[in-house]
């Protein structure tokens, strides 16, 4: 099946659209790709035609204005002072008088982590408790018969 040239172009309403707010009225600044099928479409349908005609005179319009002026010297110093000026992330979260506090945190959950998370000792006899506390004789080796040793180191 062949195609002839205004059904290879074809353009709807709405594309056309789009091309003339972003380049204008002009076809010469539209894209290559699309100017054939743009101006093709402007031939036949009244309502693109008149939406050109409508975007050159906007052209015309906005070409009627003068240049915009550029920013005061004195503004653009100012901006960029400033932009030097602007705290640091450290000196915005409190720099080092919030360095103890969050050490201490650290410190004090590492601990709690450790204390949750380690194996439960099986301590319910208490001759343990005195063999982790260090006593070597546990029974009958002291003078007292409570198990305390003779002699501290």
């Amino acid at each position: 099946m062949s195609r002839d040239s205004t059904t290879e172009h074809a353009m709807s309403l709405a594309r056309l659209r789009e091309l003339l707010d972003a380049w204008g009225g002009d076809p010469t600044r539209w894209p290559a790709a699309e100017r054939a099928g743009a101006e093709a479409l402007c031939r036949v349908e009244p309502e693109a035609e008149r939406l050109r005609r409508r975007a050159l005179d906007l052209d015309a319009r906005l070409l009627t204005l003068p240049e915009p002026e550029a920013p005061a010297v004195w503004l653009s110093e100012r901006i960029l002072a400033r932009l030097d000026t602007r705290p640091s992330l450290w000196r915005w979260l409190g720099g080092w008088p919030l360095l103890a506090p969050v050490a201490a945190m650290g410190l004090a959950g590492g601990i709690a982590l450790g204390v949750v998370l380690s194996p439960p000792l099986a301590m319910d006899d208490p001759e343990q408790w005195l063999l982790l506390a260090g006593f070597e004789q546990v029974d009958g080796g002291s003078s007292d018969g409570l198990g305390w040793p003779e002699s501290m180191p």
